[in-house]
């Protein structure tokens, strides 16, 4: 079984521990609706030490869906986050949030390993302060390209094998498997 995230641990502790009056689990358990704010707001800053705009941040981070307050309600759900099902928890991860800034990053790579002396772009304007930037620019691009090929290339070697196995035969599913397979064609004469 794989590990629960912290945030995941407590969010669940959470829901079981408000009173009925401040929120509960919808009628077929896909989502926790909170009917009285204020106390759920006290119960988030005792369980996450944060404000209720911080731990709805959390939850989008999570993936989990939320509605605004309409009325006097407000809901949450996460397609692994139901009632009575805490074996679904560890499949809640915190999503991966690319920022301006990453973006930032490798388009300022990709104009590092452009030509010339001055980098200009719509948007950037840079002149490497270090000799040897651009170098290693260019190199990091050229390793990403080569990864990118040989993982190709292994797929394509895969599919290949798979192909010429004889029917019935499953393919490997893993790179021990194919070693165990290739083992006997390879002479140790050569």
């Amino acid at each position: 079984m794989g590990k629960v995230t912290v945030f995941v641990d407590r969010l669940w502790t959470l829901v079981h521990s408000v009173e009925f009056e401040t929120g509960a689990w919808t009628g077929d358990g896909s989502e926790f609706e909170v009917f009285h704010k204020k106390s759920f707001e006290e119960a988030i800053s005792e369980n996450f030490t944060c404000s209720l705009k911080t731990f709805k941040r959390q939850l989008y981070f999570y993936g989990f869906q939320t509605s605004d307050y309409r009325g006097k309600t407000w809901k949450f759900s996460h397609p692994n986050f139901k009632r009575n099902c805490p074996h679904l928890l560890e499949r809640v991860k915190r999503q991966q949030i690319v920022s301006s800034t990453q973006v930032g990053k490798k388009r300022k790579l990709q104009l590092l390993a452009s030509p010339g002396g001055k980098i200009t772009d719509s948007s950037v304007s840079f002149k490497p302060s270090r000799p040897g930037e651009r170098r290693k620019a260019r190199t990091m691009i050229m390793i990403e390209d080569i990864k990118e090929k040989l993982s190709q290339s292994l797929d394509d070697l895969k599919r290949n094998i798979c192909e010429t196995l004889p029917s019935g035969s499953s393919c490997p599913s893993s790179l021990e498997e194919f070693d165990k397979l290739l083992l006997p064609l390879h002479d140790p004469d050569d």
